[in-house]
């Protein structure tokens, strides 16, 4: 309902509508509707594209988001290629930013979350693969 306000009030692309799509995808998401997370997280991702550019902060969280509804639904391949973009624009938006600035804290946060859903997508595709991978590795 909040995203429909917001597209009838404003315009489809608007980026608020994006804010009301992002938190209806965290609700999707705590409550393990991966798949309407994923669609909700798309549609959203798509508007902030077009409002700031496919290399915005904003963006890049999107992708995490997107990665990690994807991890949970076993899509590991394109969980890692959200995840991967999402460190790409990070790491890029933290290279231009002063160290001292608070703004490069926030930033380097963003890198270490995207880097902790990076790890747990490992141990998911590990775990998923079962014991046999494990020992495999083991005897390497």
């Amino acid at each position: 309902a909040a995203a429909r306000t917001a597209r009838d009030s404003l315009s489809p692309e608007h980026p608020n509508v994006a804010v009301s799509l992002v938190r209806i995808g965290f609700l999707l998401l705590q409550s393990k509707q991966y798949e309407n997370a994923v669609i909700t997280f798309e549609e959203a991702l798509r508007i902030r594209k077009l409002a700031y550019g496919p290399k915005h902060g904003l963006v890049a969280n999107l992708y995490n988001n997107l990665g990690v509804c994807l991890m949970h639904l076993g899509q590991f391949e394109d969980a890692r290629q959200a995840l991967d973009e999402a460190l790409d624009i990070q790491r890029t938006n933290l290279s231009r930013t002063q160290n001292q600035s608070g703004n490069y804290w926030s930033l380097l946060l963003e890198v270490a979350d995207t880097l902790f859903n990076i790890g747990g997508l490992s141990l998911e595709c590990i775990r998923s693969r079962g014991p046999d991978l494990r020992r495999a590795q083991d005897a390497e």
